[in-house]
Order: C-alpha cells, then structure tokens, then sequence
C-alpha cells in the first residue's frame, strides 16, 4: 500500500466513525464500620490504549448506593469491529488501603448508524470484589 491509498483509507475510517452512547446502572454494595469511597471507570478495551468512557466518585456510609453514569464512544481500535467494554473498580471498602478490580468485558457489535445502547446492568460486591 502506498503512502497516499494509506492517507485515504485513514481518512475513510475517521468519517465512518459514530457517536455511540452507554448508559452503565447497578448498586454497589459495601458492608462496612466506616464510610467508604468508590471510583468506577468504564473503559474501552484497545490494543494500543483503552479509552475512558464513563466515570463516577463516590462516598457513602449506606450499605448499597446506586449509581447512574452516561458515556460517549465514537469509534473502536483499527480493524475490530465491537466495542470492549469494561469496569474498573477503585474502592476502599475491604481494606484500608486501596484494592482494584475488573469486571468482565462486555463485547458490542460496532454499529453502522449512531446509536443509543441499551443500558448495561452491573451490581458490585466491593467486599468480594465481584460483579453480579
């Protein structure tokens, strides 16, 4: 391939590219003696670089606390056709210092139309670091 079909096919790509909007729901259960705090990062899993689709902070001193969190993608990494998404989990509330962990990753077919997806449901146990 030549360095101008190279330049086009770039160019192409970029104009084929779509505003995609999630919506991630769910209740984040922590059961603890003092009040905890939580991040939730929705990523966009890449090969190269992920790309940051939502995020929420947090506090609370409840057991359970819902959250509700909106986030735009336009396009996905070069020759893959679905959106790999994931949650990363920063929170507080098993230990004292900070734990970290991933949910798994949901895979969305690339649409060919803007789109507005169906809202992605995802409770969390912070106190066995899982997603249900």
């Amino acid at each position: 391939m030549n360095l101008s079909t190279a330049i086009i096919s770039c160019l192409c790509i970029g104009v084929l590219s779509y505003e995609n909007k999630f919506q991630f729901t769910g209740t984040v259960y922590c059961k603890s003696n003092a009040p905890w705090c939580v991040r939730i990062r929705v990523i966009e899993v890449d090969t190269l670089v992920d790309d940051g689709v939502a995020s929420v902070d947090f506090c609370s001193n409840e057991v359970t606390q819902t959250y509700d969190i909106g986030g735009v993608q336009e396009n996905d990494g070069l020759l893959d056709r679905n959106f790999e998404l994931q949650m990363v989990v920063f929170h507080n509330c098993s230990r004292n210092t900070e734990t970290v962990f991933k949910t798994g990753i949901w895979r969305i077919p690339l649409p060919k139309a803007p789109t507005v997806h169906a809202p992605i449901r995802q409770h969390l146990n912070l106190n066995t670091n899982n997603s249900q």
